[in-house]
C-alpha cells in the first residue's frame, strides 16, 4: 500500500506524542520521525485519544478497539495548543492564541489546518504547492528559478519554518491512475502528474489528472480539462497537448487500446493514433460523451454516458441500451475476457455482450467504476471497494472499501488505485 500523507487536517497529544490526522491516515511523532500507524484513510479529525476516536471525510466516526476500528457515537475533544487546536476557515494567524503570538509571530508558508505546542517548537498541520513547467519532464521537475512551497506539516524554531519528513510514498492524495516502464512510475491525480518513484518523485505539471495508460513504450495522460499528453519516460520526453492542431476535436475523455493501437474517446466520437489521425464522429453518438472505448480488429466498442453502447463494425452499428437488455445507459468500463466484453456501468453493475447479445451477469457492486483482467481472473472496481474473480467466486480485495480509480498492471503486479492510495497485490 503506497500513501501520501501532506495534507494534515488535525494534531493531538497522546502520551508524551504527536497524532497527525492526513487524508492518508493516522501518523505518529516520537520526538525525531513520523512514522504511520495502522488505520482508515481519509481522516479529518482526532476527537479522542483515550480510547482512540476519529472522523473520516464520510462523516463515520471510528474507534479504535484493539486491532479493529468499529463505529462510535460523537464525543467532544478539549482543545487546547498543548492538546491541538484547529484553525476555523478565515481565521488569522493564531488569533485564538494571542499569548504565542510573540513567541511565534511569523505564519507557516501555507494553508494551516491545525497547530499543537510540542516542547519548544511548534507543529503545524497545512495544504499547499507550487511548481514549474516546461517541455522536458527533468525540466519540468527540476526548474527552480522560483521558490516552491511544500505541503504536510511546519515546524518552528527560532522563528523560522521547517518542513517536516513524513512516511509518503505517493505525492497525490488522490490518485486517478498509475503506470510503470522500467522501473520509472507516472503518477497522476488531483495534485497534478509526477514522475519517478515511492519516495522519490518529480512533478511535471500542477493541473488534475483524469486517467493514465500505457501503450506499449509510451504512456498516455489524459488531462481533467481533456488535454492528452504523451510521455515517453525511457527518453525523458513529454509532447503536451498532442491533440490540439492536429484534431478537429482535441478534447479528450479516456483512452482505450485495440490491438497495438490506441483510441482517444471524446466528444461525440473517437480518434486514432495513426499516420495521419483517423477521426470517427457518427451522428449516432452525436451530443454525447464517451466514456469508454475498446477495439478488436476492425470493431469498436463505444460506450457513453448518455446512450449506452454503440459497436460499429464492417457489418454495421448496433446498439444496446435499455430498451434492449442494457438497463444502465452510463457506461463506465469495457474489459475483454475469454467470454466475451465485460460491461461495467455506474448504477446497474455488469454486463456481457457475446456476439449481438447482451446479458447482465453477477457483479459485486451496481456502481462500477473500473474494470480489468489479471492472471486470467476479471478485477472490478467500484464506489465502494474491489473484486477479483475466481471461477464463479468473487474475493473482496483488501483496498478498505475506497472508491476505485484505475485498475491496471506494474511490475508483474496487479495495481488498484483509490482516492486515498495504491494497492499492488
Amino acid at each position: 500500500m503506497w500513501r501520501n500523507f501532506e495534507e494534515v487536517f488535525d494534531l493531538a497529544s497522546d502520551h508524551g506524542k504527536v497524532l497527525a490526522a492526513t487524508n492518508g491516515g493516522l501518523l505518529q511523532f516520537d520526538g525525531k520521525k513520523w512514522a504511520a500507524l495502522p488505520s482508515p484513510s481519509g481522516i479529518r479529525s482526532i476527537d479522542q485519544t483515550s480510547p482512540l476516536i476519529v472522523s473520516l471525510s464520510s462523516g463515520r466516526r471510528l474507534q479504535l478497539d484493539g486491532n479493529s476500528w468499529t463505529p462510535c457515537a460523537e464525543v467532544a475533544r478539549v482543545r487546547t495548543i498543548a492538546t491541538g487546536i484547529e484553525f476555523a476557515p478565515g481565521d488569522g494567524w493564531l488569533v485564538q492564541q494571542l499569548a504565542l503570538q510573540t513567541e511565534f509571530p511569523i505564519p507557516p508558508p501555507a494553508y494551516a489546518y491545525a497547530a499543537i505546542k510540542h516542547g519548544s517548537m511548534l507543529l503545524v498541520g497545512t495544504n499547499d504547492g507550487l511548481y514549474q513547467i516546461s517541455n522536458s519532464i527533468s525540466d519540468r521537475a527540476n526548474n527552480t528559478d522560483n521558490p516552491s512551497t511544500l505541503t504536510g506539516i511546519y515546524r518552528q524554531e527560532s522563528r523560522s519554518w521547517k518542513r517536516e519528513i513524513l512516511p509518503s510514498t505517493i505525492p497525490v492524495s488522490r490518485p486517478n491512475g498509475i503506470a510503470e516502464i522500467n522501473g520509472t512510475y507516472v503518477i497522476g491525480g488531483l495534485d497534478g502528474l509526477f514522475v519517478g518513484r515511492p519516495g522519490a518523485w518529480n512533478r511535471v505539471c500542477d493541473d488534475a489528472i483524469r486517467q493514465i495508460r500505457r501503450a506499449g513504450s509510451d504512456i498516455w495522460v489524459v488531462h481533467g480539462n481533456g488535454a492528452l499528453d504523451k510521455l515517453d519516460p525511457i527518453h525523458d520526453q513529454l509532447y503536451p497537448d498532442v491533440m490540439t492542431g492536429g484534431s478537429n476535436r482535441p478534447w479528450t475523455c479516456t483512452v482505450g487500446l485495440s490491438g497495438d493501437r490506441v483510441l482517444f474517446g471524446g466528444m461525440g466520437g473517437w480518434s486514432e493514433r495513426s499516420e495521419p489521425l483517423i477521426e470517427s464522429f457518427p451522428p449516432e453518438l452525436a451530443k454525447d460523451v464517451v466514456t469508454a472505448i475498446a477495439g478488436r480488429g476492425p470493431t469498436r466498442w463505444i460506450g457513453t454516458e448518455q446512450s449506452g453502447v454503440v459497436r460499429f463494425s464492417p457489418t454495421g452499428i448496433k446498439r444496446w441500451n435499455p430498451g434492449n437488455g442494457l438497463t444502465d445507459t452510463w457506461v463506465t468500463s469495457f474489459c475483454h475476457s475469454p467470454a466475451g466484453l465485460v460491461v461495467g456501468t455506474l448504477h446497474s453493475g455488469l454486463f456481457l455482450i457475446v456476439g449481438d447479445s447482451i446479458s447482465q451477469i453477477p457483479s459485486p457492486t451496481q456502481r462500477v467504476t473500473q474494470l480489468g483482467f489479471w492472471k486470467d481472473s476479471l478485477v472490478v472496481g467500484g464506489m465502494d471497494g474491489a473484486w477479483i474473480r475466481r471461477g464463479a467466486m468473487w474475493s473482496l480485495l483488501k483496498t478498505n472499501g475506497e472508491e476505485t480509480t484505475s485498475i491496471t498492471q506494474i511490475d508483474g503486479h496487479l495495481a488498484v488505485t483509490t482516492a486515498s492510495g495504491v494497492y499492488r497485490f
